[in-house]
């Protein structure tokens, strides 16, 4: 009886959204993670054709900075490959020093968008068989 009557207090404590659609807010999401998809690539092409300049690279684009650093905070990239300069807590500069940037999380991520095209990739590159 005490449970049931703590499960109708928490019914009651909880506050819902009026009008929210979550069709649209899901939409939202998923459009936004599409941009995380150019920057990855251009990371991962860095890091295989790191041109004239060497390293580090600087990120200047604003936008690829952000996503750069959602990136970080999320775990998909390893926090190892950027290095980040602040002045008075804000970050200011972003740059890519040409590790491998992707940890496991943001290669199944990335896998899973691919179609399975980037282990694929690199079972070729290394060698290992199909399970």
């Amino acid at each position: 009886m005490i449970a049931r009557k703590s499960i109708d207090i928490c019914r009651d404590d909880i506050e819902t959204v009026p009008d929210m659609d979550y069709k649209k807010e899901m939409k939202k999401m998923r459009d936004h993670r599409k941009k995380f998809f150019p920057v990855i690539e251009r990371l991962l092409a860095l890091h295989d054709n790191p041109g004239e300049a060497g390293f580090p690279v600087e990120i200047t684009d604003l936008n690829e900075m952000i996503i750069a650093l959602e990136l970080l905070d999320i775990g998909y990239l390893d926090p190892e490959t950027v290095i980040k300069k602040s002045r008075f807590n804000d970050i200011t500069n972003l740059f890519y020093n040409g590790k491998y940037p992707l940890t496991e999380s943001g290669e199944a991520f990335y896998d899973e968008r691919a179609g399975g095209k980037f282990r694929d990739l690199a079972r070729n590159l290394f060698g290992i068989k199909k399970r």
